[in-house]
């Protein structure tokens, strides 16, 4: 009889961490659900489309036009929407020209934003030229630092408007 009990209370045990696992996995489930009908209501209605030329599959899965939509969607709730502007090209000192990532107009200035949606370690300063990005020992990444693309785009932005800041 003992033997036939712990047969049931292992199959019992078994059953309740199946019905646990099934609940997680629903929920996690639902929560990416909301999460990406909430990014595809907000990628529409904040107009983002028009005007960063950006389709909602391209955005959604490339992880650095997402990181500039979220940027993007968070400005644009600060300033406004009609005063704030993604991937504006102008024209630059060094280079034929610069990106500008957004830019949000207000009445105490211009803000310049360089959005990098990177994970890992990040290693750099203000002095250095490049910046690493490290995932683990074998798996490096150097980047332009975004302290001074941010300063080109800024210079870019003065000589647009004929003022410095």
């Amino acid at each position: 009889m003992s033997r036939k009990r712990k047969k049931n209370n292992d199959f019992e045990k078994s059953l309740i961490l199946l019905i646990v696992f099934l609940i997680g996995t629903v929920l996690q489930i639902t929560v990416r659900l909301v999460s990406i009908i909430f990014d595809l209501v907000t990628f529409y209605t904040s107009k983002y489309r028009q005007k960063s030329g950006n389709s909602f599959i391209g955005t959604y899965f490339n992880k650095g036009n997402y990181g500039e939509f979220v940027l993007y969607r968070k400005t644009s709730r600060i300033f406004g929407n009609p005063n704030v502007l993604t991937n504006i090209y102008l024209d630059n000192k060094n280079t034929e020209s610069t990106e500008i990532d957004v830019l949000a107009i207000s009445n105490k200035g211009i803000y310049v934003f360089e959005m990098k949606n990177y994970s890992g370690y990040i290693y750099g300063s203000e002095s250095v030229k490049y910046w690493t990005q490290v995932f683990n020992k074998w798996s490096k990444n150097k980047f332009f630092n975004p302290l001074r693309q941010n300063y080109a785009h800024v210079k870019a932005v003065e000589k647009w408007n004929g003022n410095t800041f």
